[in-house]
């Protein structure tokens, strides 16, 4: 009976991972897929050809850990900051929202502020051109260093 039920938690398990397998394979066919965010009111592309470059990731991080002003409330040391924004097609960021601690209305204002200084990237491409495109981040908030 155990080697049963073991068997076929198994097949189960084998089943649930191909068809995980095939149904990601189906979508990252799709390439330069534009996709319309009501929330935003707004295009963007998924599945770009090519992605943001990452020497302009490396500026961002770098940039944010100069910049980057915990509001002045309580925090905990090494607290996550989650949060989404755009990157237009001529490299420009653009905060889109928190994804974390939503209703932190001065955090809020803080990531708007960082997004609307940050330096510009190199923007992803769809055959060529580049294009607007989602992306998110997240990093911890280090009080003692960038607390003003």
């Amino acid at each position: 009976m155990k080697n049963k039920t073991l068997l076929l938690s198994l097949l189960m398990l084998m089943c649930i991972t191909t068809y995980a397998q095939k149904h990601k394979h189906k979508t990252a066919d799709v390439k330069c897929k534009l996709v319309y965010d009501k929330e935003l009111g707004r295009d963007f592309y998924e599945n770009l050809d090519t992605n943001v470059k990452e020497d302009s990731l490396m500026d961002w991080l770098k940039f944010i850990s100069v910049n980057f002003k915990v509001p002045k409330k309580t925090y905990m040391e090494g607290q996550m900051v989650k949060f989404d924004y755009l990157i237009e097609a001529d490299g420009k960021a653009v905060f889109v929202k928190l994804l974390n601690l939503t209703d932190d209305k001065d955090l809020e204002a803080e990531a708007k502020r960082l997004v609307s200084l940050s330096p510009p990237y190199t923007p992803g491409t769809c055959n060529g051109t580049p294009v607007a495109s989602k992306a998110s981040i997240q990093f911890p908030m280090k009080s003692k260093k960038y607390e003003h």
